[in-house]
């Protein structure tokens, strides 16, 4: 009988080698899991969301028709879905009124064959009045080596100037940094996960998407749901679009609306198309709370302040107001003033309250309050799986040291935003904190190796608190816990097999200080 096996113990460095070979997951010929031959939206990176007995859509593509839809998860379903009506390539769902609140997979058959929809529909009990938000960006998952070394808070390029530091240097790779960081976020279980791009470090890297792609099967089958908009190392986005989600989205969860831009590859902004398709979007959705996701952070000033500040009684409808304004705004926007300065209208006009971007591998905080007291957020996450940032301690007594990092962002449907995790320090208008963000995949690390005869998995946990949740594995059929080689607390929850991959998903303690 297979086995498979978890840990608590130090990585083996002869693992270092195996980084490269986490597979995707596999599915029998009579699956497909690209959901671009067959959907729009939703996507494995843009689910649909639902309350049991709601509806939900899906966009067809051309010569697309459905014949069943199922909803299954490995604790829960399937469910048989129906089709309330079509209309051209627009299906309208009905959700059963007796379905279980979980990130499900969708089934469906159409006459272009099955797709295997991992992430597919979130279904709530009810809808959410607050969003918790587990926040990773830069992922720059690849199929290269490209390895950062971290130690606690310590991070470096070199494992030479890591170990005058620590004597047990970890090596990151993206891979290992980015499912890291999911799966923590799948065991603490916000209400999503928003990646604010850059999944991946080249976009001609088929197989650094499939790998992504099963870092997100990982959170979905954990029944965690998550949200992911393109980066410039996405662009162009053809293996992007086809296998992760579409470029310029919209979803609705209850009363917030999130909307996806993509500021390009070297553009760095969006275009006035994608402009006036957000504010096509809340025309439509008076009175709900936005969310706008890009890639190419708004407001950067380096040379007044690299970490971020606040600003405050600035009309960008004002031409001298503006002409201020601007002078925040980062060298990416200023390539296109127009859209800049229609964006910010808009950020006012509709009272957006939160918009998030990555891009520049560093934490950065900014505070816009209007002219009419309403406060803005304009939030920026450093990478949660390149290397290619400042070290910590920094290369140069000047710079500003960053790490692997995430963050939980909490927004209330009255607009109030906080990141309850990291306290923002200022001195006047200008934030003096470089770590806005959390150690994690920094203190926090997963590592994965799947085979045909067994799975194992061993965990290092440096927070400064235990991380207890669910966590699925892909196992061969009929494997079981060899509790002999194993060392942290766990409970097996279930096990499915869901177009063709078999999932066992337990609830798993990783014990304070459980590392080397």
């Amino acid at each position: 009988m297979a086995k498979w096996i978890l840990a608590g113990i130090a990585l083996l460095i002869g693992a270092i080698a195996l980084l490269e070979a986490v597979p995707v997951s596999a599915t029998s010929s009579q699956y497909s899991t690209t959901y671009s031959k067959f959907l729009t939206q939703p996507a494995p990176a843009v689910p649909a969301f639902a309350i049991p007995g709601g509806n939900f859509t899906l966009y067809l593509k051309d010569g697309v028709t459905v014949s069943d839809i199922q909803a299954v998860s490995v604790l829960h379903g399937p469910y048989d879905l129906q089709v309330l009506g079509t209309n051209g390539n627009t299906v309208t769902v009905k959700v059963p009124g007796n379905i279980a609140p979980d990130d499900y997979f969708l089934l469906i058959k159409t006459n272009k064959g099955t797709l295997v929809l991992p992430n597919g529909l979130r279904v709530f009990k009810e809808w959410p009045k607050t969003l918790t938000i587990g926040w990773v960006s830069d992922t720059h998952v690849t199929s290269s080596a490209k390895i950062g070394y971290v130690c606690g808070p310590y991070f470096q390029h070199s494992i030479y100037q890591l170990e005058k530091m620590c004597s047990n240097p970890i090596p990151l790779h993206s891979v290992v940094a980015t499912d890291s960081a999911y799966t923590y976020w799948a065991m603490m279980r916000p209400t999503l996960i928003i990646n604010t791009g850059d999944d991946v470090d080249s976009s001609n890297d088929l197989l650094g998407y499939e790998i992504m792609y099963n870092i997100m099967d990982h959170a979905a089958s954990a029944g965690q749901a998550h949200l992911s908009i393109k980066g410039n190392h996405d662009n162009p986005p053809v293996i992007y679009t086809q296998l992760i989600a579409p470029p310029v989205f919209y979803v609705t969860i209850g009363k917030f609306v999130i909307i996806g831009l993509d500021t390009g590859g070297d553009r760095g902004w969006p275009t006035m198309n994608e402009i006036k398709f957000m504010e096509k979007v809340l025309d439509e959705h008076p009175g709900y709370t936005p969310i706008i996701l890009y890639h190419h952070p708004f407001f950067f000033a380096p040379r007044w302040n690299y970490l971020g500040g606040k600003i405050s009684g600035l009309d960008p409808g004002n031409d001298a107001d503006w002409a201020k304004l601007k002078n925040y705004v980062g060298s990416y926007w200023k390539g296109n003033l127009t859209v800049a300065r229609r964006f910010l209208e808009d950020v006012v006009k509709y009272n957006i309250p939160l918009t998030m971007s990555g891009h520049i591998h560093h934490d950065m905080y900014w505070v816009y309050t209007d002219k009419e007291g309403h406060v803005h957020y304009f939030l920026t996450l450093t990478a949660t799986g390149a290397p290619d940032k400042e070290s910590n301690p920094p290369s140069n007594p000047k710079h500003s040291p960053t790490w692997y990092g995430t963050n939980l962002v909490v927004i209330g449907q009255n607009g109030s935003v906080e990141m309850p995790l990291t306290p923002v320090k200022f001195n006047g208008n200008k934030v003096t904190s470089n770590f806005i963000s959390i150690p994690v995949p920094q203190e926090f690390v997963v590592f994965r190796h799947n085979t045909n005869f067994g799975t194992a998995a061993k965990f290092i946990n440096e927070l400064n608190h235990s991380v207890t949740g669910p966590i699925t594995f892909e196992i061969p059929a009929g494997a079981k816990v060899d509790p002999g080689h194993t060392n942290i607390t766990y409970k097996v929850l279930g096990e499915r097999t869901i177009g063709g991959t078999t999932y066992l998903m337990i609830n798993a303690t990783c014990r304070l200080g459980f590392h080397r």
